[in-house]
Order: C-alpha cells, then sequence, then structure tokens
C-alpha cells in the first residue's frame, strides 16, 4: 500500500464474505466430513482475521460493513441477529473506532452511533440530503467535537452505563478483563450469566454483565498484586 494514494478501504461486505464459508462448515458437518466439528468454522474466523490484521497493517481508514437479520424465535417473539457472529464482531472491535447503524423511520434515513471508542455515542443524524452528503464529517462532528485529548482518554477508560446490544456488551467484557482468554470465553461467560440470572430487562442484564467483568478483572489482578508486594517487581 505504500505509495498507492490509497486513503480509505471499503469491505463491503463482511456478510458476503462469511456466509458463504459458514454454509459450507455447516454442509460439511452435516454430510460428515468432518471429525471436529468446531474446527470446521476454522476458515471463517481465519478470514476475518487475515482481512482484519492485513487492512488495519496499511494504515488506512477502513470501513466494514455487514448487515441486521430480523426474525421469530421460538416463541414467536422478533428477534434480530448479525450476519457475523458475535465472537468475529468482538475480535474485529480490537480495530474499530465506531460502530454504526443505518436505520430507517417514517421514511428518513439516519445513522446512529452505537459505540465510539474515545467519543460520543448514542446519537441519531438523520440523513437531510437524501443520499448521505456530508454524513462523514457529521459523524465526526457528533462523535468528538469539543472533547479534548484528556476527555477522549477518559471515556475510552470508563464504564458503560448501557450497550446497543448483546454483541457490544460481549465486545466491552473482552476488551476490559483479561480474565477472558478470548473473544468465545467472554460470549459463553455471558449467556451463562443471562441464564442463571434471567434479568428481565435489558437494563437490568447490562448491570449485570458489568458487575460480573468487574469482578473477574478484580481477581484476576489480585494475585498479581500481591505478587508484586511480595516480591518487590
Amino acid at each position: 500500500m505504500a505509495g498507492s494514494r490509497v486513503r480509505t478501504i471499503v469491505v463491503d461486505s463482511l456478510t458476503s464474505i462469511i456466509s458463504p464459508l459458514v454454509t459450507a462448515a455447516i454442509l460439511d458437518n452435516d454430510a460428515g466430513r468432518n471429525k471436529n466439528r468446531v474446527s470446521a468454522f476454522k476458515a471463517k474466523a481465519l478470514a476475518v482475521r487475515l482481512l482484519q490484521d492485513n487492512i488495519t497493517g496499511c494504515g488506512v481508514d477502513c470501513l466494514w460493513v455487514y448487515h441486521l437479520r430480523s426474525g421469530m424465535d421460538g416463541k414467536a417473539r422478533k428477534v434480530e441477529s448479525t450476519s457475523i457472529s458475535t465472537v468475529e464482531l468482538a475480535r474485529l472491535r480490537r480495530s474499530l473506532n465506531l460502530s454504526l447503524r443505518v436505520v430507517v423511520e417514517d421514511g428518513k434515513r439516519g445513522i446512529v452511533v452505537d459505540w465510539a471508542r474515545n467519543g460520543r455515542s448514542g446519537q441519531t443524524l438523520w440523513d437531510k440530503s437524501t443520499h448521505w452528503a456530508g454524513m462523514p464529517e457529521r459523524v465526526e462532528a457528533a462523535c468528538y467535537d469539543g472533547l479534548s485529548e484528556d476527555e477522549q482518554t477518559d471515556i475510552e477508560g470508563s464504564t458503560p452505563l448501557s450497550f446497543a446490544n448483546s454483541d457490544e456488551a460481549i465486545a466491552w467484557g473482552w476488551k476490559s478483563s483479561s480474565a477472558f482468554r478470548d473473544a468465545l470465553h467472554a460470549k459463553n461467560a455471558y449467556e451463562k450469566l443471562k441464564s442463571e440470572k434471567k434479568p428481565k430487562t435489558a437494563e437490568q442484564m447490562w448491570s449485570l454483565w458489568v458487575d460480573n467483568v468487574t469482578a473477574r478483572q478484580e481477581l484476576d489482578l489480585e494475585p498479581r498484586a500481591i505478587f508484586r508486594k511480595k516480591w518487590g517487581g
């Protein structure tokens, strides 16, 4: 990429890259071609890692596109899922600064800032031009204008009061606590907590998850603190 004058790369979309790999793995498992059914999905994990490491290493801006899917669960309740797994999203987030979502309401299109690493989040910016004119600049201004470097650092290190969805919560948990071995470990811990505590609202789940992650981090750091105190290292 050196000298190419390329400033931005858009991967549109992760859905079209990941979905065929997932389908192939499922078909191979159903046909009994894999002794280890979990390892069949290795190609999917490696594909995202390869894209992320190589594109991020180029030092250019990158926009990753994936899709939301709506459906019904076994109890006929409306549920929303992503075209890329929670684990892959958590892994991808280590090189993201913003998580944006396109919404449509009353014929208007807008961008929701679901998460910002070191800026403001939660706001919706409506597309008044009908063709996204100036939207990148508007998003940047809404997230960062008026924030000093110290304020941005404080935001990045702060504990969130809420999350846009479970994917965001799991990604935050993995990033925040070294007690998790990987993103899959964080996802399993989240699902176990939800199953055991059975929160009635998303707000209750967010509170339980923040407390759980904080406790894990404190427990993980305690032996190291004792070691440093004893040996002076």
